[in-house]
């Protein structure tokens, strides 16, 4: 995961600058691709397991996984995500509704902007180096438990929840 996690950790800046301007700034991945020196069309890869990577960071943060709303194919195709990988297409790809949409209407704070970035370039190197690929390090989010009986996925999922709920809520406001 050295080339993945190095490559996420430079992208990250730039995918944080984004959404900090609110979800309207949706990129392709060739365009973060082109922000670190990339060219767009060989980057588009090496991006998509930089952000798989951060997606990894936002479940250990507890955080709505940024790059499901605002990362996109340039030809808006399906990325199909959590589909190649047995474990994900298992047990993430069934929570992809609630994943998508708490991405989408999460209100991201500079608080929660910051608990990914420390995930992303505190926790996992110094805690999750041995996993390889950012695969390896879904697998651990889905299998590991954070608390007796929770995984790391499951841990994250009710903030997500409450995340959806308090877009209702605002959406509801006088």
């Amino acid at each position: 995961m050295a080339d993945s996690l190095s490559i996420a950790q430079s992208v990250l800046p730039h995918l944080l600058e984004h959404v900090a301007r609110g979800p309207q700034w949706i990129r392709s991945y060739g365009f973060y691709a082109e922000r670190i020196g990339m060219k767009a069309e060989q980057g588009g890869l090496a991006i998509g397991m930089a952000m798989h990577t951060i997606g990894a960071a936002c479940v250990l943060a507890k955080v709505p996984v940024i790059p499901i709303h605002y990362v996109e194919r340039a030809d808006g195709e399906w990325r199909g995500i959590f589909e190649s990988e047995y474990a994900e297409k298992c047990y993430v790809l069934s929570h992809w509704n609630l994943l998508a949409t708490s991405s989408r209407v999460h209100v991201y704070t500079e608080a929660n902007l910051g608990s990914v970035a420390k995930a992303l370039n505190t926790v996992i190197p110094a805690h999750l180096q041995s996993l390889s690929t950012p695969k390896q390090l879904w697998r651990f989010l889905i299998y590991n438990e954070s608390s007796p009986g929770v995984t790391w996925l499951h841990r994250a999922l009710p903030a997500y929840e409450a995340s959806i709920e308090l877009a209702r809520t605002r959406k509801n406001a006088p």
